[in-house]
């Protein structure tokens, strides 16, 4: 008698929408529960029990379609391999990130054509402070005080600088002066070191600055050696090949990997590396570079003559090596314009000058070559050899030189998902609701009793047919679209006489159409559309939580619709978003898209409209004003108006005798962003127009303008809100590291803390990893002081850790000095790419605006009060408010040029 085996099943377990059986046994245990007073006969043969089968079945072909994978998905609702190409991002564009260790700027370097290795290293550059400087006496100098004693002075080093050396691909360079491209070598190494710095300056990261770009000096070596050949060798080709590997051995290049090899490179713990892994650490052009390779890739310091022996005897063709001498010039000295070292020949070992990179000078290497005793090679086979060696080398820069270093979006195969055929076809003929109906000859009750199951079974195939149009627009719940529709359906199409079932069958798809958009209108849809948003930003870790909270408390449901718009911001521009690198100074950056990192991405975490550097009060118009009236210039009416032109969203119904009344009525008014609700649409004469109510709805303020239709007068209403939500809200960033002077002698230097016998604050050092920021503290939002903190928060979570900044919430006065300074030293700036001495005078005065005992934090105005009048002015509340400022709530009047 044998014995079954017991095995598991290796296949995966269905899911529960998957498994016919269990939908049955569910279905009918429904049955049983609500229906079995009516109904007992629970056999196949029962039409209840068919039916309940046939709507098990399609639940099984949906979830069969909903299990397809993802890619398959994707590729069956965008409907074209290019298109689905288009729309997603790439791993080597979504996982690389900005250089941030030393490691990864060598990386950028050696993938410039024209450099073989380069090294980032720490500059070294003290600054030293007088600590009993008078006024008007320097305080900081880059040397020590002629005449001050030492205990009266101190000094510090900056961190945050570097300088970089580039070890030259002398070949490329060479071939590149042949080709025409550089009149010399020395023009073609200036032109990869002004690259070098272009990548540098493109990549920099927040407070850090290079000080010096220069090549690692070269010293040049030769060799001289007896080799023995075999009796079939060739003698260039022996000759070419021991310079190509002694070349190699000298000065290797950094191996370049294709991706199809880094996948089968392993970690430490001999697993293969993962995707992100792979592509961990800056984007290449070419290929991709090990770490562990890198590290070790250093300048030799010695060369072997038991190093070069090996490396000749492993060439094809040696039989043995007889003699070695090694030779080099002076530092500095180019190999062919004279001789070398005299009395420096070397059987063993050839010391390198420190921080040198040994080249060969191939053209003075002497081999003799020997076939048993008999010499052999003559001045034909060197000059054959010299040419084959350069050949050896272009090859191997271009084999070392990968273009595959990108993974492709998965291409997936595409589903007719919206295809869908009604449940009625399905069952048995005699059913007479299926694709070949009833006979002619059926009773006009048969002919109802089938129009009447064809309904029946309709509310099921409604629902059906939606769930796959649903799936098959998968592609818009993952947009990044504000407006994307989250709901979708489609007629039922596939059942004989399904125009006998409708109303209007010509309508069908309006009706669906109406019935949807009625979903999206639904309370909740800014809440469905948040849901997916938070979806896409969960796949980069990031979430909207803290902000989403606050925006609802200060402005209600219209905080939600704001954080969507500022969530769809945010992920368009995801891969803009680092937030460690910082501004390209070589470059215009007022009003350009030139900014540090951690400035747009604040922006976008925050909703701050404006995430570039330009003027936001002296030429901008003031949104909120008080004006005299028109009709009676002696009274005054107030106002809210477009930053852009005079156009007027909204003017006061009631006119004041005076224009501190008006602002007193305006600082009710707008004191909070009111909400949608506050507002009154109004028809005039087949227009429309929208007035803003009190608490008694009784309108205060109206729009003196009127639209042809509601959806236009929606759209200036939206308008409005935004402009008194975000009007002039700027952040402005300063690296303190840049303020430092170029040259010297100059006076543009930071104040520091110190007291004679040098007892000072910390840090004592000003600007090393310290950065200013500066945002308008008079716009609606910013006067509050919960979302002040929150942004405060936000700056010191999302700077990197080693960098301490200052926050400033400053006036429209103050503001509109710090632009008028800000600007010309942003240009100078550029400016000192080309003249480093242009930038000291404009950083002096962006110094002196930093350190004016005016530009600080205002808050809105508290009044000390009595019991009786407690509840009509702002209390004194500490960190919240202050004595003797201008009420933040009545926008100063732009400054004057020349104020």
């Amino acid at each position: 008698m044998t014995t079954a085996s017991i095995t598991i099943s290796p296949a995966p377990p269905l899911q529960p929408a998957s498994d016919y059986a269990a939908l049955r046994e569910a279905g009918l245990a429904y049955i049983e529960r609500y229906a079995s007073a009516n109904w007992t006969d629970y056999n196949t043969h029962d039409p209840g029990i068919t039916l309940l089968e046939l709507l098990c079945y399609a639940i099984t072909d949906l979830s069969l379609r909903t299990s397809l994978d993802m890619k398959d998905l994707l590729a069956s609702s965008f409907g074209s391999g290019d298109a689905m190409q288009a729309s997603f991002v790439t791993a080597g564009k979504a996982l690389p990130t900005s250089p941030v260790s030393d490691l990864d700027y060598r990386k950028l370097f050696i993938d410039i054509d024209g450099v073989r290795n380069a090294w980032l290293e720490p500059a070294s550059q003290t600054i030293f402070v007088n600590c009993q400087a008078k006024s008007g006496e320097a305080q900081l100098a880059y040397h020590a005080f002629p005449g001050v004693l030492p205990n009266n002075q101190t000094s510090f080093a900056l961190k945050g600088l570097y300088d970089i050396q580039v070890d030259f691909d002398h070949f490329f360079v060479q071939q590149q002066v042949r080709a025409g491209t550089f009149a010399d070598e020395a023009a073609g190494r200036q032109a990869v070191l002004k690259k070098v710095r272009e990548t540098y300056l493109a990549n920099r990261n927040l407070c850090e600055d290079v000080m010096t770009i220069g090549a690692v000096p070269v010293q040049y070596v030769m060799f001289c050696a007896d080799i023995g050949l075999d009796n079939e060798a060739n003698v260039s080709e022996v000759y070419a090949e021991i310079l190509f590997r002694v070349q190699d051995y000298l000065a290797p290049p950094v191996k370049r990997y294709s991706l199809a090899e880094r996948q089968n490179h392993t970690d430490a713990d001999g697993n293969r590396l993962t995707t992100d892994q792979i592509f961990d650490g800056p984007r290449l052009a070419n290929g991709f570079i090990d770490d562990d390779e890198l590290e070790q890739s250093e300048r030799r310091s010695r060369v072997y003559a038991s190093d070069l022996i090996n490396l000749m005897m492993s060439v094809k063709g040696v039989k043995d090596v007889r003699k070695v001498l090694m030779n080099k010039w002076k530092a500095g000295d180019a190999c062919l314009n004279g001789p070398p070292l005299a009395n420096g020949e070397q059987r063993w070992c050839l010391h390198i000058d420190p921080l040198h990179q040994p080249q060969l000078c191939a053209k003075n290497v002497a081999l003799s070559f020997f076939k048993d005793i008999i010499p052999v090679g003559s001045l034909r086979d060197k000059t054959a050899a010299l040419n084959r060696f350069q050949e050896l080398q272009e090859k191997a820069y271009r084999e070392n030189r990968k273009t595959v270093n990108d993974l492709p979006v998965p291409t997936g195969e595409m589903y007719d998902l919206k295809a869908y055929s009604s449940i009625a076809n399905d069952l048995p003929q005699n059913y007479g609701v299926g694709r070949f109906g009833l006979p002619a000859s059926a009773s006009a009750e048969r002919q109802a009793q089938s129009r009447q199951l064809k309904a029946y079974l309709l509310f099921f195939d409604q629902i059906l047919t939606n769930y796959q149009a649903q799936l098959a627009n998968l592609k818009s719940f993952f947009s990044a679209d504000q407006d994307a529709r989250t709901y979708f359906g489609q007629p039922v199409t596939e059942l004989a006489g399904i125009d006998e079932l409708y109303v209007d069958p010509a309508g069908v798809s309006d009706t669906i159409d109406n019935v949807l958009a009625k979903l999206e209108d639904f309370e909740d849809n800014p809440v469905r559309k948040n849901r997916f948003l938070d979806h896409l930003l969960a796949r980069f870790a990031e979430n909207f939580n803290d902000y989403a909270l606050l925006m609802h408390s200060l402005f209600g449901e219209r905080g939600s619709e704001e954080i969507l718009e500022d969530k769809v911001h945010f992920i368009r521009e995801y891969g803009e978003i680092f937030r460690s690198k910082a501004y390209n100074y070589c470059k215009p950056a007022w009003e350009t898209a030139n900014v540090a990192g951690i400035t747009r991405r604040l922006a976008r975490l925050t909703g701050i409209r404006g995430n570039n550097y330009q003027t936001y009060t002296a030429s901008a118009v003031t949104v909120m004003t008080a004006f005299p009236s028109a009709e009676n210039p002696a009274l005054f009416q107030f106002q809210l108006k477009s930053p852009e032109n005079d156009t007027q969203f909204l003017v006061s119904t009631t006119e004041f005798n005076s224009v501190e009344r008006a602002e007193k009525a305006m600082k009710t008014a707008f004191q909070k962003v009111p909400a949608k609700g506050r507002f009154r649409m109004e028809a005039v004469e087949n227009r429309f127009t929208y007035a803003l109510l009190d608490s008694v709805n009784q309108p205060i303020a109206q729009c003196p303008r009127t639209f042809s239709t509601r959806k236009e007068a929606d759209q200036d209403l939206e308008t409005a809100l935004e402009t008194l939500i975000y009007s002039g809200e700027a952040l402005f960033l300063v690296e303190h590291s840049l303020l430092r002077p170029k040259t010297e002698p100059s006076d543009a230097w930071m104040t520091v803390c110190v007291e004679p016998g040098c007892d000072h604050c910390e840090p004592l050092d000003p600007y090393s990893y310290r950065v200013s920021i500066v945002l308008p503290g008079y716009t609606m939002r910013f006067r509050n002081i919960d979302y002040r903190r929150y942004i405060e928060n936000l700056i010191r979570s999302e700077l990197p850790a080693h960098v301490l900044a200052r926050i400033c919430w400053v006036s429209r006065e103050q503001l509109h000095h710090f632009e008028v300074v800000y600007q010309p030293w942003l240009d100078a700036q550029a400016a000192t790419c080309a003249d480093p001495t242009l930038a000291n005078d404009q950083a002096k005065a962006l110094i002196d605006r930093l350190e004016h005992p005016d530009f600080h934090t205002i808050y809105e105005t508290g009044v000390l009060h009595d019991c009786d009048n407690e509840d009509e002015e702002i209390p004194i509340i500490l960190n919240r408010t202050a004595l003797g400022t201008l009420p933040l709530s009545k926008p100063e009047d732009p400054p004057t040029p020349d104020s």
